[in-house]
């Protein structure tokens, strides 16, 4: 006996999504991580690293945050400090 034909058809045409931002600040938002609170409020956010400078363990990052048409830049001895700064700053 010998197997049939195996299904491989794949639907390419998947449906865009668009990235809505959320209606309302999360009830909790000063224990969230700032970037999934950003990625959450503010969707259409891109993120770009410009630079770093230093020898490791002292290097300070910079990145960039494009919002629409508006444009914040970052730096940090830290990820985690530049993104909480892009979210204090937008």
């Amino acid at each position: 006996m010998q197997p049939g034909p195996l299904n491989t058809s794949v639907n390419s045409e998947k449906p865009q999504h668009e990235n809505k931002p959320a209606k309302k600040m999360p009830a909790n938002p000063e224990t969230m991580n700032p970037l999934m609170l950003l990625n959450q409020m503010l969707p259409q956010a891109q993120f770009e690293e410009i630079g770093k400078s230093g020898n490791p363990p002292n290097v300070t990052y910079s990145y960039r945050c494009n919002v629409e048409e508006l444009s914040f830049i970052g730096t940090g001895t830290n990820h985690f400090k530049i993104y909480l700064h892009f979210f204090k700053t937008i």
